[in-house]
């Protein structure tokens, strides 16, 4: 769990984070914004390096942009839970 203090604005916001290859379940990552609030983590950009999609807890990350291996573009446009982000999912060579 994070916690933000009184200095936000019941807003995170994480402008980079890269999921290694060996990541299976990302867990519930969410904040308190105050008054029990659970708020979940926004990430700017979101990349991931491994072919098979992590599932995920029930607060997870909200992506503005996602970046996945190439070769496995299609199978993160898929996947259950990251579906839904398929318009901002783009394949990415991690190798150059």
């Amino acid at each position: 769990t994070l916690s933000t203090g009184q200095g936000y604005k019941n807003e995170l916001k994480w402008e980079r984070l890269v999921i290694g290859k060996s990541v299976e379940l990302i867990g519930s990552m969410f904040y308190s914004s105050g008054s029990n609030t659970q708020r979940q983590v926004n990430v700017e950009t979101l990349y991931f390096r491994g072919l098979t999609p992590p599932q995920v807890g029930t607060y997870s990350l909200v992506p503005d942009m996602i970046y996945v291996p190439i070769e496995a573009l299609d199978v993160y446009k898929s996947a259950e839970y990251w579906k839904k982000y398929a318009d901002v999912i783009i394949g990415y060579d991690f190798d150059e």
